[in-house]
């Protein structure tokens, strides 16, 4: 990155907000950061701080009925429930002090980058593991009655990638082309350290490697023993991100901080998530990595 223009109001003696073609680029930077934006998930605007969203509840099939005086069309329509979509405040917050405004010469450049990753953090925490009271309800915390379909790893340690496969093929079973894989930290070293009989690697077989792999710190870890986590596959595109607020950051020198000779930056965002066909999902539960 590059020193922020404008960042002047660091060490001129006016408060102020960071323009807004810098904030856009710091959004920028946090959904190229974002695991579920890099696996499909969309963004859509918000018009109010909670907005009724559609999700998807029941898909019958079609029906064909040849020409015939007595036809009757029961065709049904597929089925959509009216849910709220919640806007959430999040904050960033730094305190240089003057000397660090004046005397670091990538300081912009490493508030930019942290803001960015803090939010791409908080953006795939609350989409991935949100409990759903008070926050979003993630992904990775829904089960058969929120409509996801649910592969139970039943707490043993991974062997290989059949409860992968079996993910995928209830996905497909729902008429879905699954196109990602989200796995934690110690089910990636796990799958990655598999080996064959004759101890060489073990190969993932196709229906994974179709996938693309993401990698997050995210996912909801349920209490032991054994500590077990989940893994999500399904069409991310499915899963909504609703901006209220863009980011806005604020620079403040004459606040609480002033008698500290420090400056106050923060950071300020509201949005929310929403998966509008838990039916493209798969979580797998029960994953153990010993």
């Amino acid at each position: 990155g590059r020193p922020v223009e404008g960042y002047g109001m660091l060490t001129s003696g006016a408060p102020g907000a960071i323009p807004d073609y810098e904030t856009l680029g710091l959004i920028e930077q946090a959904l190229q950061q974002s695991v579920i934006f890099g696996a499909g998930a969309r963004v859509v605007p918000m018009s109010a701080p909670s907005v009724k969203v559609g999700r998807i509840t029941g898909t019958p099939e079609v029906e064909i009925k040849p020409e015939a005086a007595d036809r009757d069309l029961t065709d049904q329509a597929f089925t959509v429930v009216p849910e709220e979509m919640d806007a959430h405040s999040a904050f960033l917050y730094i305190e240089p002090t003057l000397e660090a405004a004046e005397d670091v010469a990538n300081l912009e450049e490493l508030i930019m980058r942290v803001f960015s990753a803090q939010l791409a953090r908080a953006i795939d925490k609350y989409a991935l593991s949100g409990t759903g009271v008070g926050q979003p309800l993630g992904i990775g915390c829904m089960d058969a009655a929120d409509g996801v379909s649910v592969v139970d790893a039943s707490g043993a340690a991974l062997a290989g990638y059949g409860k992968f496969v079996e993910a995928i093929g209830k996905v497909r079973a729902k008429y879905h082309q699954p196109s990602s894989v989200v796995v934690d930290v110690p089910t990636w070293t796990t799958l990655a350290g598999l080996t064959a009989t004759d101890d060489q690697p073990l190969m993932a077989p196709k229906a994974y490697t179709d996938l693309s792999e993401y990698v997050s710190n995210h996912l909801p870890l349920v209490a032991g023993p054994p500590m077990t986590s989940v893994a999500a596959v399904g069409d991310f595109s499915r899963l909504l991100v609703g901006i209220r607020t863009n980011l806005q950051v604020e620079v403040d020198r004459m606040g609480a901080t002033f008698k500290q000779g420090k400056i106050a930056i923060r950071g300020r965002m509201r949005w929310g998530s929403f998966c509008d066909d838990p039916t493209a999902f798969a979580v797998i539960t029960g994953i153990t990595n010993s």
